[in-house]
């Protein structure tokens, strides 16, 4: 089977208009271990699903093992057979995307001359960007270690030269100064704490660094060892 389409339109075109189960408009086989069922190349992409209303998996009819849906909440693979099967989602506009790890890199250092130094004081918010390496003086050695389009990081965060008797900061999002939740805790003046955790952004790559309210001071390290994308 092969179709062609010069100047636009569609090279190969299937209809099944039969109320028949598990009619199928298009099918490849391969009988020897050898080819390829079905090739896609060049062109704008070489696959394309079009959407189907809803922002979940199905959840009535029959599906089997291997089936593939695109709809307004991302991509569905099923995993089992049933009515309506066992299905995962695969990706969408509400994942964080696929894992990259790297090599523990630093992003940012508050003793740093640059790109902000200062130690962060109680009731404080620094915004911070984690797209580049730096190195001791916080000059960009690796531009877009983490790149455009990132939705999160694997971080860690590393207070040090702390102050008072306790505090803790609150790593959000870039933008949201609110202290919701800590990211990391200290108990006393002095001390160096580091905390493995996950950090999401905002659309420019950034995270804003919130000390928490009535605590003491301290500054603030963050290493980046992988980004979601």
């Amino acid at each position: 089977l092969k179709g062609q389409a010069v100047g636009g339109g569609t090279g190969v075109t299937g209809i099944v208009s039969s109320a028949t189960a598990n009619a199928h408009a298009v099918e490849g086989f391969i009988a020897t271990a050898n080819g390829y069922a079905l090739v896609g190349s060049g062109g704008a992409a070489q696959l394309r699903l079009v959407p189907k209303a809803g922002s979940v998996a199905p959840s009535s009819g029959a599906h089997v093992e291997g089936e593939v849906v695109a709809n307004d909440g991302g991509f569905f693979l099923c995993v089992a057979d049933g009515t309506p099967g066992a299905w995962r989602k695969l990706g969408g506009p509400a994942t964080a995307g696929a894992f990259h790890a790297l090599t523990p890199s630093r992003v940012y250092d508050s003793r740093a001359a640059a790109p902000s130094f200062g130690i962060l004081a109680a009731g404080a918010n620094r915004l911070v960007s984690v797209a580049d390496k730096r190195d001791s003086n916080g000059s960009v050695v690796t531009p877009n270690l983490v790149p455009v389009g990132a939705t999160a990081v694997a971080a860690n965060v590393t207070i040090t030269a702390t102050t008072g008797s306790f505090g803790y900061l609150s790593v959000n999002p870039g933008g949201v100064t609110t202290a919701d939740s800590s990211t990391i805790n200290w108990f006393g003046a002095g001390q160096n704490i580091a905390n493995g955790v996950t950090l999401t952004l905002n659309a420019t790559r950034q995270v804003t660094v919130v000390c928490g309210v009535g605590g003491g001071n301290t500054h603030v390290i963050i290493d980046i060892a992988g980004y979601y994308l």
